[in-house]
């Protein structure tokens, strides 16, 4: 298996997915709230943060790629200065050296990952070797002209022992080079990162010319703007950010 980029939402964690919307008390029965409106007292479960869109917008947004194969993850024996702290080992048929008009159906022709060293002036993420290394991806990606790809870390998957940074990159060709993508190993850790662990997510975006302004808003504009929102706001019992503002995400 090889492990096809998929959307987002179809990888939802399952931290995520048995996690509930509303919080409960010890004994299990939800935690309820008052909530005044128009003179009239009514209650409704209070929300806990599987309720939030924002968060949700996450995990249905864009796409991700996956290691197609087991990745062990090793100490390296050789403890030189500015030598791979750690090593890789993975399925030989994704580690030839071969040409491109040797390949085969059966070979893939480059390897998952490899290192780039120490990179001087670069920080690098805390509690992470500072010796880089990158991903290479064994599937191309092609947007339409005028769009860019966001590639970054699976957002707020924080339980994987590596951390892929963040980049954009234009690919209105097919079939050319997705890039590397740079990432960082967890200081002191070893074992097998398994086959199907995402390990970038991929959100295209339209190239357009933006211009900012900051507005110096009055006291009396804000105060009136405030009043406004807090109306429109009035809590029902339900999330009104969803249903006043939230557009859905589309990735299929």
């Amino acid at each position: 298996m090889q492990y096809r980029p998929s959307p987002v939402k179809k990888n939802i964690p399952e931290w995520y997915r048995k996690a509930d919307r509303f919080a409960k008390n010890q004994d299990g029965t939800y935690n309820l709230k008052s909530i005044i409106k128009n003179g009239e007292e009514s209650f409704h479960k209070q929300e806990t943060w599987k309720s939030c869109p924002a968060l949700l917008d996450i995990f249905i947004s864009g796409y991700y790629f996956f290691t197609p194969c087991d990745i062990e993850v090793k100490k390296n024996k050789i403890t030189i200065e500015k030598y791979p702290p750690v090593v890789f080992k993975f399925d030989e048929k994704w580690n030839t050296s071969m040409k491109f008009e040797e390949w085969s159906e059966d070979s893939f022709g480059f390897p998952i990952c490899g290192g780039r060293g120490e990179q001087d002036g670069l920080p690098h993420p805390e509690g992470y070797y500072p010796y880089g290394y990158y991903w290479i991806p064994n599937w191309f990606t092609q947007v339409p002209e005028n769009y860019t790809i966001l590639f970054t870390h699976p957002i707020n998957i924080e339980n994987l022992p590596f951390k892929t940074m963040s980049g954009f990159i234009d690919s209105t060709n097919i079939l050319i080079s997705t890039g590397r993508f740079p990432f960082y190993i967890k200081e002191n850790w070893e074992g097998i990162i398994p086959a199907g662990t995402p390990f970038a997510q991929i959100i295209p975006m339209k190239n357009e010319v933006w211009n900012s302004e900051i507005i110096n808003h009055s006291y009396e504009d804000v105060k009136e703007l405030y009043l406004k929102k807090k109306n429109e706001y009035s809590f029902d019992g339900g999330n009104l950010y969803k249903k006043i503002d939230w557009l859905k995400k589309q990735y299929d």
